[in-house]
């Protein structure tokens, strides 16, 4: 499995030295791809177009897109229009000037897949389409869409500048266009959830019907994904380390287990899975074998755990059988067998005619009634 680096942690193998300039803490590599030629603007392009006109603004030329959608213009709407967006504008920006957003879903970079965007951005001599950013009140600009383009142009690339389009977007667009622009991109199925939660939490998408039409997903993969925000807060700082630990296909279990309280089992799955001692189904199956032993009062939860951690053979087979169960008769009839489960917690009764099951419980109601009424 390719390694990841979380964004701005430490440099990531087999980008040289973090001694090299770097971008959120991912150095750049000792041999440079072929450099992009950037020396054609945006500007000059959609000018030779026809679809732009230059203001000379105190020495920064804005662009302003003209009105006509001809398909070989090179500046691209993002998937989801607005009537709230503002201002519309192609620059060429500083890189030192752009900030990371803080709606961001993507947790880690894959140095290879850096590598391989940033050659075909060499190779096309640019961008195709340019990243999209919201203005500061301090002079910055915020990036929305864009953040792998942005890092293969400054980092690998080692340009200092990058054509962008300038929106002027709420919080709540933001929100979504963040999470859209990574819909067609490598992210996990846990940085999904994150970003489908933040953008509910936020008020960017009312419901779970909403976020779905936003995103063109479907309402099931919707809800396993957002499953991952149920899981106990350990196990969530462990998939912010390695968002790829917990897969969507047992993630609903664990999730399960979680709101059933027993996330202490979940937590020591997570670390079984983690310590590569164990599968994501193996570990999910032993946590449900666990709790039902708990339930059954056949083990502790202390002892459970205890196993677990001496390294004891996880245990997922199929319970011990369950008691027999015996004849319940009235006269010479038999009208049901019986069994006493849990320790005397739960009587099992199961009736030959379903007339005598709601003759029994009708006569176990009036014995009740006489009973309340003798004490």
């Amino acid at each position: 499995m390719k390694s990841s680096s979380p964004l701005g942690k430490g440099h990531v193998p087999g980008f040289g030295v973090p001694t090299k300039p770097t971008f959120h803490g991912v150095p750049a590599p000792d041999q440079e791809p072929i450099k992009a030629n950037l020396s054609t603007s945006q500007d000059e392009v959609l000018r030779k177009a026809g679809l732009a006109n230059v203001y000379d603004n105190g020495g920064e030329e804005l662009v302003a897109a003209a009105g006509s959608t001809k398909e070989h213009s090179d500046v691209v709407a993002p998937a989801v229009e607005s009537a709230g967006d503002v201002g519309r504008q192609v620059v060429c920006l500083d890189v030192a000037l752009l900030d990371a957003s803080p709606y961001q879903p993507r947790l880690t970079i894959e140095p290879e897949r850096l590598k391989e965007l940033a050659l075909s951005i060499s190779s096309n001599g640019g961008l195709n389409n340019p990243i999209i950013v919201r203005p500061k009140a301090n002079g910055r600009f915020e990036v929305v869409c864009g953040h792998r383009r942005w890092a293969a142009v400054e980092t690998i690339l080692g340009e200092n500048k990058i054509d962008a389009l300038v929106r002027d977007l709420t919080d709540a667009r933001a929100r979504v266009l963040a999470a859209l622009d990574n819909h067609d991109e490598d992210l996990t199925d846990y940085e999904y959830g994150r970003a489908y939660r933040d953008l509910l939490d936020a008020g960017a998408v009312k419901t779970q019907t909403e976020l779905c039409l936003q995103m063109g997903i479907g309402n099931a993969l919707a809800h396993r994904r957002l499953s991952y925000t149920y899981l106990p807060a350990p196990v969530r700082l462990m998939l912010d380390e390695n968002p790829k630990l917990i897969g969507v296909a047992v993630v609903s279990g664990f999730a399960r287990l979680t709101k059933d309280g027993r996330g202490d089992l979940v937590l020591e799955a997570a670390k079984k899975i983690a310590a590569g001692e164990v599968s994501q189904e193996r570990a999910l199956a032993w946590a449900e074998f666990a709790e039902q032993r708990i339930n059954q009062e056949e083990i502790s939860v202390e002892l459970a755990l205890e196993e677990a951690r001496q390294g004891s053979k996880l245990a997922t087979s199929t319970p011990k059988a369950e008691p027999a169960l015996e004849p319940l008769s009235v006269g010479d009839r038999v009208i049901a067998k019986s069994a006493f489960k849990a320790k005397g917690r739960r009587l099992v009764l199961d009736f030959e005619d379903a007339k005598d099951g709601a003759d029994l419980f009708a006569a176990f109601k009036e014995f009740l009634k006489q009973r309340e009424n003798a004490s």
